[in-house]
Order: C-alpha cells, then sequence, then structure tokens
C-alpha cells in the first residue's frame, strides 16, 4: 500500500497466500476487500483483511465476477453462475446479517 500523502510504500501481509484478483478499500478505508477468483471459468471467493494484514475474512463465496461495495459499505453486488440453469444471477449481500436472495 502507497500513502499518498507521504509517499511510503508497505506490505500488507496475508496469511495463506493464494492468488489475488480484485482489489477495493472499503469505504472506511480501514480495510481492503480482494477476490480470488483468476480464471472466468472458476468460482472464487471475497475476503476482508485489515490494514495490517492478518488472517483474512470471509465475505462471500462462489463468485463469477468482480464486485463492487455500497458507499456505506454494508453492502456487496457480485454475479453468481448457476450452471443447473445456465444462467446467472446478479446477488447483492447485506454484509452486516450476511443474507442474500436466492438466485432464481
Amino acid at each position: 500500500i502507497r500513502d499518498l500523502q507521504t509517499g511510503t510504500d508497505r506490505k500488507v501481509p496475508i496469511e495463506g497466500g493464494g492468488k489475488i484478483g480484485c482489489l477495493q478499500f472499503a469505504p472506511d478505508g480501514r480495510s481492503i476487500y480482494f477476490g480470488t477468483l483468476t480464471n472466468r471459468d472458476e468460482r472464487g471467493g471475497l475476503f476482508r483483511i485489515g490494514l495490517e494484514g492478518g488472517r483474512p475474512v470471509s465475505a462471500a463465496s462462489d463468485l463469477w465476477s468482480g464486485f463492487s461495495l455500497s458507499p456505506d459499505g454494508r453492502e456487496l453486488a457480485f454475479v453468481r453462475k448457476i450452471p443447473a440453469e445456465s444462467s446467472q444471477a446478479l446477488i447483492v449481500k447485506n454484509l452486516e446479517s450476511g443474507s442474500e436472495p436466492s438466485p432464481r
């Protein structure tokens, strides 16, 4: 991470490593969300980690796309592939309650 005010760089150590895809700061600037989707044919996960690093916390699973956070950081939007129906669904997950609608 580069601090734009000071110009200093620092690493955010992620326990468990692995491949990292999309990155986005949380709206409050205190954590980073990142995806593990690296190939359009596989399903990825989405994780949150504090700027100090450590063990990532799962925010969503079974993603087939990038993601977007609401301005208040309470909701997450992503696409889920539904192979049984040969379709896709836009999912909006409530990050506070963990609830997400069933794909139709």
